[in-house]
């Protein structure tokens, strides 16, 4: 058995912008890793419902006997008989489920194919000290690396070039020194509060704004109020704040508590909020601990150089034009209730989580 198992989940195809050669670099840039902390460990790949197998474009110089790397190969055939094959090319969570079902580590990380660790999180997992029953998350800097071929390039490097940094409560955009806010707060909702009102009382005096004008903004403005307080929110607030955030980028956990689990949630839909979801059944249903690493992990853009958005409206409009079902977040909330009240979905606790009954092709380099 290993120390710890990687699982990454890709396709041999363009899905996340310039893939064939972020496989290559992250494969290249574990080894070397591997091999200069001296790590027990393996690296799974799972290849879901490429045309051209992904392990016949990968080529290996830094190769070592000693080192482990399986693919595990899932078919077309297998993959169409998911009800929504046809407009989903890559259940991504159910890949990494079939990884975790077929891994030897004692603990698992989760983490994608244009993910760089750095070298603090390597040294961690030399001295062991990783514990169970905990999950452990950190914070993901993205970064604009052109060139994929220098698999080698030191952290000083990768600092020079990062644009974003994603923590637990924001997104922070280096180049325009401007903070996102992703959850509501105490200080988001009382910023809302001011906002709100000085926006009123400056338009009240403005001539060019009648009566109506302003009724109509403060009813607006009240149904948005009353939206974010909804007991849903308010009990939110009070909750432990969990590191969801790019939390599908970087999750590690023992193996047996994942199991205890049932894995990932397996819903037949868009990917939205399922890697969240494992964070909250884990933290509400099974009790466990999180911990917060201090050092981060870099992500490679998909498109380097390209102004950063979060449009959910956009996202959801496309997802409801292919007639795609998705966990919005009602249904986030309902899950996270039910949590509470120590009630499972049945995508939850599917006890073939992981293909488990496929006889599935693995290859070991």
């Amino acid at each position: 058995m290993y120390d710890f198992s990687f699982i990454v989940a890709s396709r041999n195809d363009n899905h996340g912008g310039n893939m064939r050669e972020k496989n290559i670099f992250f494969i290249n840039r574990w080894l070397y890793h591997v091999e200069k902390y001296d790590l027990n460990c393996e690296l799974i790949i799972v290849d879901w419902n490429s045309k051209i197998p992904l392990r016949k474009l990968i080529k290996l110089t830094l190769f070592k006997k000693n080192q482990i790397i399986k693919i595990i190969q899932v078919s077309n055939k297998t993959h169409n008989k998911f009800k929504n094959s046809k407009k989903i090319n890559f259940y991504q969570m159910i890949a990494k489920n079939v990884g975790a079902r077929r891994a030897n580590g004692k603990f698992l990380i989760f983490t994608n194919i244009d993910i760089i660790f750095s070298e603090k999180f390597l040294k961690f997992l030399k001295e062991k000290i990783v514990k169970h029953k905990i999950i452990y998350r950190t914070d993901r800097h993205d970064i604009d690396l052109k060139e994929l071929k220098n698999y080698k390039i030191s952290e000083d490097e990768i600092k020079k070039i990062t644009t974003h940094i994603n923590t637990k409560d924001y997104v922070y955009d280096i180049k325009e020194n401007k903070k996102i806010y992703l959850r509501k707060t105490f200080f988001y909702i009382l910023i809302f509060l001011i906002r709100s009102i000085s926006s009123l009382i400056f338009n009240s005096f403005n001539k060019n704004w009648h009566k109506y004008k302003i009724m109509n903004v403060l009813k607006k403005k009240t149904i948005l109020f009353i939206k974010m307080f909804n007991m849903n929110n308010i009990r939110i607030l009070f909750d432990k704040k969990l590191h969801t955030n790019a939390c599908g980028d970087f999750t590690m956990i023992d193996k047996k508590s994942f199991f205890k689990m049932y894995g990932y949630n397996e819903f037949d839909g868009f990917s939205w909020h399922i890697d969240s979801l494992l964070l909250f059944k884990a933290y509400y249903y099974f009790k466990l601990n999180f911990i917060n690493l201090k050092f981060p992990i870099y992500h490679i853009n998909h498109e380097p150089g390209k102004k950063y958005s979060i449009n959910k409206k956009i996202s959801i409009k496309k997802i409801k034009g292919i007639k795609l079902d998705f966990i919005n977040d009602q249904k986030l909330f309902s899950f996270i209730k039910n949590y509470r009240l120590k009630k499972l979905h049945k995508d939850d606790k599917r006890k073939d989580w992981g293909l488990a009954k496929e006889k599935l092709s693995i290859y070991k380099i």
